[in-house]
């Protein structure tokens, strides 16, 4: 030891002469130069130095800070157990020690504990409690000669003033020596480690030479299989090889299970057997076509352990064989000790894996084609002979002919069937056998079999050989040159569907005419009713009139209006239940209209039911006939009441709706957009689905007999599909029904209607225009021509078009034609197309009682023709007159 070799050449006192430090540093540094095992010199050089220095105790820390950049790692101790700092921690990056570790040169104190340097306060507070106690203190950096601060020695003793200025100098030249060493002993393991690692380079590279010569040999060889047998046999010895495995298996997924092929170990394992995918690690590795590296069987999570416990098995690597992103199954490599492989091994047995499942696929496509082929010649030979059963037993005709028609081969149904045998159909054309009111369909069906259209359920009459004809519905397709008929025969269902429709026919004509009884009989009550009012007040004012008494006859003149009013309603519900509604329509403000009806709705509903009007602020504006709209909310809130004969609820409700693309496409016949909602919910007994499909058909009931015609919701649904809107009807039985309206939003300009006064002097004319009436109808006339003279008109009339043309020709002049359409001898409209020939600024008002007529007016009319409908109020046809003559 160095130690020894010290106390030889020290004297037992204090150094004194020069030449003995010189030869005691000399004698160190041979032996430190002399040791290139980096631990040793260290702990040499440290030892040395406390002989040397007569320190209590010495350490060498390298200039290597903790992970949290504090402490100083601590590599020699000297004079001391290591024991003795091992409860401390290292020395910290505090003013005592950091000159040291930046090679700033010596640090020596002969009382360190007072020195200014040494820690006070937290959190470095000098020395733990327990350290050892140190006064006197001599440090000196360890710098190699490329300037770099290696460490640090650092020295102490439990007495004050027990280093010198001597000792600092020997100090200094052992940490010199020291460095020197360092850096050899550095270069020297370094050297070491750089041979060492070329070793093994060279044993890595022969051994993945050694692998990829194998792999290559094993890669040639397998396309040479040609069984399954064969290239696992290849493929498990080589993969043996490749991996230097103690045991090798080779794995088939067989659907939901993995097959145990092969295997290649020193005791038997599981050849032959069969486990679920999902417990064993090859079902995992080929399920996620990646492959398993396991150096513990016993720590990972994706084995079942007890299967390997009984086993030799301790790591194994597990390779799926895929192609076209499925593996169908897997290389599996054992080892009977812990086993970590290195990536180049994992990628051998991966390449060879690769390669294996590309023959793998070819002898599993192979296997495919054969078991096809096999398969496929015993469903030609099956079909073929169910083929000829059916030809010879099928109930249906059956036929193969060219497009031109001709026969070529005809099965027995047609003896059967029709009286043909196979010989006087062969040669024949279809077309000879086709009735003849048949046959140019049948030529454009068979052109689109030509073309290459499958028919389907093609329909025509055959002849029979007893000279009738008998029904077929064919299926045909086209074939090459050929067409493949079959044709299955319907005449008894054709009678049956001939009968079915007659009696259907029948059955609806009848229920037509019981309808249409009721329809009558009631409109006829109707009528009487109304028409009782209108003759019985009229009598009454001719009979006071007669009298002289005119004091109350306003009174029935406004009866006999009313019951008016009221017929000319009833005819526009009816029409509305044709769909023919001459309507008159309106910016009309929905919220304004229900409300008025308020009272008129309580009257009707009665006192055992609750009704709620529900009207939303800011309501757009529709387009609509107002009375028509009256109406359907009555007739609604009527069927409401019905529903609920032990008294309920009844909502009315409005709002504002949007109707968007994809509601409207489910719908018949309604755009999308803005639209005016109006629902009439009740909480009656309600409708089921099949009632509620046929609500809106003209003469369904479900009332007892007498008690509704059937006409009521279909000519609310009238009216709302004459407005361009919707209907719905919700409904659920024993809960209630709710019925929404759904009425165009109206983007036009709108101003609240004007309540009828009667004729004022504000319609009076006061140039005493000129007007032509031409009415069939004389009382119709007469009240029009009075009306023209009350207001100032000129008048002029004929009964008839040719009268009035008469009248046109002359040179009178005419402001305004007014002419019914339906005339005797000329009518209205070739009137007017006469007038304009002779007057081409005429304009021309057309009065009509005809819905055909109302319905037709858009196309109906030119520019400077307008019209009105029968019957209509004096003041509208004022106001009409009025325009028309200053515009």
């Amino acid at each position: 030891m160095l130690d020894v070799e010290l106390n030889s050449i020290m004297p037992q006192d204090a150094l004194t002469p020069d030449v003995d430090r010189f030869e005691i540093l000399n004698r160190i540094g041979a032996r430190l130069a002399a040791e290139l095992d980096l631990d040793k010199l260290v702990q040499e050089a440290t030892d040395a130095a406390v002989a040397l220095i007569h320190a209590q105790f010495g350490a060498f820390f390298y200039n290597v800070l903790n992970e949290q950049g504090e402490s100083y790692m601590l590599y020699a101790l000297s004079g001391v157990p290591r024991e003795a700092f091992a409860d401390f921690p290292m020395p910290r990056n505090t003013a005592v020690f950091a000159p040291t570790f930046k090679g700033e040169g010596i640090v020596r104190s002969d009382d360190i504990t007072q020195d200014p340097r040494y820690g006070k306060s937290a959190p470095h507070a000098g020395m733990p409690e327990g350290h050892l106690p140190v006064r006197s203190y001599l440090a000196v950096p360890v710098v190699s000669r490329s300037g770099e601060v290696l460490g640090g020695m650092l020295f102490g003793h439990a007495e004050p003033g027990m280093f010198t200025e001597e000792h600092e100098y020997l100090l200094d030249g052992i940490a010199g020596q020291a460095a020197i060493a360092i850096d050899n002993a550095r270069l020297f393991r370094k050297a070491q480690n750089e041979l060492a690692e070329r070793k093994r380079a060279e044993q890595l590279a022969h051994e993945r030479s050694n692998r990829l010569e194998l792999l290559s040999e094993a890669i040639e060889k397998a396309p040479s299989a040609h069984t399954l047998e064969e290239l696992i046999e290849i493929v498990s010895h080589a993969a043996r090889r490749l991996s230097n495995a103690d045991g090798v298996a080779i794995v088939l997924r067989e659907g939901d299970q993995c097959f145990y092929a092969a295997e290649i170990t020193p005791e038997p394992l599981w050849k032959g057997q069969r486990f679920a995918i999902t417990d064993c690690i090859s079902g995992w590795a080929m399920t996620h076509l990646e492959t398993a590296v396991i150096p513990d069987v016993q720590d990972d999570p994706r084995l079942i352990k007890r299967f390997y416990t009984p086993t030799f098995i301790k790591s194994l690597v597990m390779v799926p064989l895929v192609s076209d992103g499925r593996a169908t199954a897997a290389i599996g490599a054992y080892w009977a000790r812990l086993h970590t492989p290195e990536p180049a091994e994992i990628a051998t047995l991966e390449a060879l894996a690769r390669a294996a499942g590309a023959v793998l696929k070819r002898l599993e496509a192979e296997q495919a084609l054969r078991k096809l082929n096999e398969t496929l010649e015993a469903q030609v030979a099956e079909r073929t002979a169910d083929r000829d059963r059916m030809w010879r037993l099928s109930t249906d005709v059956m036929l193969v002919a060219r497009f031109d028609g001709t026969i070529t081969a005809a099965n027995p149904a047609w003896k059967t069937l029709f009286g043909w045998n196979e010989k006087e159909l062969i040669g024949r054309s279809y077309f000879d056998f086709t009735h003849p009111d048949d046959r140019q369909r049948t030529l454009a069906e068979t052109e689109s079999l030509a073309k290459g259209i499958t028919t389907m359920r093609f329909e025509n009459r055959y002849l029979r050989k007893d000279g009738s004809y008998g029904w077929l519905s064919w299926i045909a397709v086209p074939d090459g040159t050929l067409i493949h008929a079959v044709g299955r025969e319907i005449t008894a269902e054709k009678e049956q569907a001939e009968a079915l429709r007659m009696a259907e026919e029948a059955l609806r004509q009848s229920q037509k005419m019981e309808a249409l009884g009721q329809l009558t009989g009631g409109i006829a009550h109707d009528f009487n009713n109304l028409l009782t009012g209108i003759i019985g007040s009229l009598d009454i004012m001719q009979t006071r009139l007669a009298q002289g008494r005119v004091e109350a006859i306003e009174r029935y003149a406004k009866a006999a209006m009313t019951s008016a009013n009221r017929a000319a309603a009833l005819t526009h519900r009816l029409l509305a239940f044709a769909r023919r509604q001459p309507l008159d329509p309106k910016p009309v403000n929905v919220n304004k209209l229900v409300v008025s009806m308020e009272d008129l709705l309580h009257r009707t509903l009665g006192e055992s039911i609750q009704m709620e009007l529900v009207t939303v602020g800011g309501l757009w504006i529709t387009l609509c006939d107002a009375n028509q709209l009256e109406s359907a909310i009555l007739n609604l809130a009527i069927n409401a009441r019905d529903a609920m004969s032990n008294g309920g609820r009844l909502v009315i409700e409005t709002c504002n709706a949007h109707l968007d693309q994809a509601y409207t496409s489910r719908q018949r016949n309604i755009k999308p957009g803005q639209y005016v909602c109006i629902s009439v919910t009740d909480t009656g007994v309600g409708m089921p689905r099949k009632v509620i499909e046929r609500a809106f058909d003209p003469f369904f009931t479900t009332k007892p007999i007498g008690q509704g015609t059937g006409l009521g919701l279909s000519m609310i649904y009238g009216f709302i599909r004459q407005s361009e809107g919707h209907a719905t009807i919700y409904s659920e039985v024993g809960i209630g029904t709710t019925v929404k309206l759904y009425l165009p939003r109206f983007q036009g300009s709108h101003e609240e209607d004007r309540e009828e006064t009667g004729l004022t002097d504000a319609y009076r004319t006061e140039h005493g225009e000129t007007v032509l009436i031409v009415e069939d109808e004389p009382i119709v006339r007469e009240l029009i021509v009075e009306v023209l003279k009350d207001l100032g008109y000129k008048a002029l009339q004929a009964h008839d078009g040719p009268s009035g043309l008469k009248i046109i020709q002359s040179s009178q002049p005419i402001d305004l034609l007014i002419t019914d359409i339906g005339l005797p001898g000329l009518n209205g409209r070739q009137l007017a197309d006469a007038a304009r020939e002779l007057r081409s600024d005429l304009k021309v008002l057309f009065i009509t009682g005809y819905a055909e007529n109302a319905t037709l007016a858009s196309g109906f009319l030119e520019p400077g023709m307008e019209m009105v409908t029968k019957p209509f109020a004096v003041e509208k046809l004022a106001i009409r007159i009025r325009e028309m003559i200053e515009h």
